[in-house]
């Protein structure tokens, strides 16, 4: 019974002007409070607890003596410490593994987010899913989708549609139209007449100045015949098509909506390309959350940020059309771009095109009587040798 008056004394007697109130026992059953919340409450006599409140459920007296052998320690540490001392190491292992296990069954986050390389010649998309970067493959199954758009010839009875992508170049072989591509060598670059006219040689359609009144400032834009009636594509126009494209192909293979993006530019555009570029985004109905240098996306993909003893990287990006070299500065796990140069005649369809050159120099000279370029199967035979896709 010492355990029982240790307990109710616990619970308080109290005096008032000399006089002993009668001490007040709270009854052995479970109180009117929230059964799903009522729990067993620790002992009165645990100092960092304070003491037991009345009307909360309290132990039957046939527990309390086997209560009362229990060693209690002097000072009660914090939950954290408390869990770690009272679980083995193996026990401790054996919940890391466990808790690990538990979140690769969890199902990952919804994707909401998107990553676009929009490329002079070829874009792709790409979405971060269950700890991994994953390439969106297009309709054809191919990881990357050309960046060409093809406007059929309309004969003013009914608005046509562009074909994009990997439509585009079969249809533009069966169909009259225009076939645009290299749309990303002239958007949000400022018009200069002698370098469009050396940069518009082998081009199947015009290039034109035009005032933009975003960037105040003259920009080529890509003119072309439909119906009788001129009409003219802006660089940005050309890029959102294909940007919706890619989008479509992501929400087919997520399986919602996506309206947030992250782009890639190349080191060497200036900020009015670099809006332009985010305009194109935006026209194809996505929120650009941020531009990135296709350098630094580069370094990021291949994970050296995470190596410590990685400071300082070069980087050579060889594309469709640009040529870019870039030394960057790991800063912790910051890229910083020390110094670029590039060449935007200078990709792997500017070699094509100068071996494509060569072979019909080649053949000039072997038959001077030929009219090469002036016959058509003769040259989509020597594009076909070149590597030349475009027209």
């Amino acid at each position: 019974m010492a355990t029982n008056e240790g307990h109710t004394q616990a619970l308080g007697t109290s005096s008032e002007k000399g006089h002993t109130q009668p001490e007040k026992r709270v009854p052995l059953s479970v109180a009117p409070v929230d059964e799903a919340h009522a729990r067993p409450a620790p002992r009165s006599d645990h100092a960092p607890y304070g003491p037991l409140p009345a009307g909360r459920w309290t132990p039957p007296t046939r527990y309390l003596s086997s209560l009362a052998s229990v060693r209690l320690p002097e000072r009660v540490p914090s939950l954290a410490s408390r869990s770690t001392d009272l679980l083995s190491p193996r026990a401790l292992a054996v919940l890391v593994l466990l808790a690990a296990a538990v979140q690769q069954m969890l199902p990952s986050p919804p994707v909401t987010c998107i990553g676009i390389d929009l490329g002079t010649t070829f874009s792709c998309v790409a979405v971060f899913e269950d700890g991994e970067i994953v390439v969106i493959p297009n309709r054809a199954g191919q990881s990357i989708t050309p960046s060409v758009v093809f406007v059929p010839a309309s004969n003013g009875s009914h608005a046509v549609e562009p074909f994009v992508g990997d439509s585009a170049r079969p249809t533009a072989a069966e169909m009259p139209g225009t076939l645009l591509y290299d749309g990303k060598r002239f958007i949000g670059k400022q018009y200069d007449g002698a370098r469009v006219l050396t940069e518009s040689v082998g081009l199947p359609f015009d290039l034109t100045p035009e005032f933009s009144t975003t960037r105040q400032q003259l920009e080529a834009r890509l003119k072309l015949t439909m119906g009788g009636q001129p009409l003219t594509f802006a660089g940005e126009h050309i890029g959102s098509m294909i940007v919706r494209e890619l989008r479509q192909q992501a929400e087919a293979y997520v399986g919602r909506d996506i309206h947030k993006a992250v782009l890639a530019v190349p080191v060497g555009f200036n900020r009015k390309q670099i809006n332009a570029t985010r305009e194109a985004a935006e026209l194809a109905g996505l929120e650009v959350l941020r531009m990135i240098h296709e350098p630094t996306a580069a370094a990021m993909a291949y994970g050296l940020h995470t190596h410590a003893d990685v400071s300082i990287v070069m980087v050579y990006d060889m594309g469709g059309g640009t040529l870019d070299v870039s030394l960057l500065y790991l800063n912790n796990g910051i890229f910083e771009v020390m110094a670029a140069a590039g060449d935007n005649r200078l990709g792997g369809q500017d070699f094509n095109l100068a071996l494509l050159q060569h072979l019909v120099r080649e053949v000039q000279r072997r038959l001077p009587e030929a009219e090469v370029e002036g016959d058509a199967e003769v040259m989509r035979v020597l594009r076909e040798e070149a590597g030349c896709d475009l027209p």
